[in-house]
């Protein structure tokens, strides 16, 4: 597992190798549903790399870092009602201000980051569609209201607070 949500209908776990997420019952502990996420990708370690996940906005959002994509699953069906297409590889996904946010980057040939690779896209929840804004971070999460990224730095990693606006 490489991720984990909860919300009241669940709890939504990562299994990376496999590229499914599962949901189990925390009445029972037991696995309720196993939702594939299709078709299985090519790395032999983690498949299509899929990080995490969180629940928002009446969805299951997932990073689909192989994909390029941000996968949506309907907590009702336990399907993939959406693949959400992104220019580059998805480390992370958090839900804030009304939106579902993506973190993305691209790896040079030496393992680093160029900030030109780097950004990060928000998901109308209500249309799926995306809006990119080239900011060099490869994470994000929401709080305080503001969302917040990981960026590399010369020095080390930057923290940036980024004012959203609705």
């Amino acid at each position: 597992p490489t991720g984990i949500a909860v919300d009241e209908g669940g709890v939504w776990v990562v299994l990376h190798r496999s590229d499914t997420i599962v949901r189990i019952d925390p009445a029972t502990n037991a696995v309720a549903a196993t939702i594939a996420l299709d078709p299985p990708g090519p790395n032999e370690l983690c498949g299509r790399c899929v990080e995490n996940v969180i629940v928002a906005e009446g969805a299951v959002w997932t990073s689909d870092n192989r994909a390029r994509a941000v996968s949506r699953i309907d907590p009702g069906t336990n399907e993939v009602t959406a693949t959400i297409a992104l220019p580059h590889r998805v480390w992370a996904v958090a839900a804030g201000g009304g939106s579902i946010w993506a973190s993305q980057f691209e790896s040079t040939s030496t393992g680093g980051f160029a900030a030109t690779d780097l950004g990060i896209a928000r998901i109308d929840p209500a249309t799926n569609e995306v809006t990119i804004a080239a900011f060099p971070v490869f994470s994000v999460s929401w709080g305080a209201d503001a969302l917040w990224g990981l960026g590399p730095g010369r020095r080390g990693d930057l923290l940036y607070r980024i004012e959203v606006e609705p």
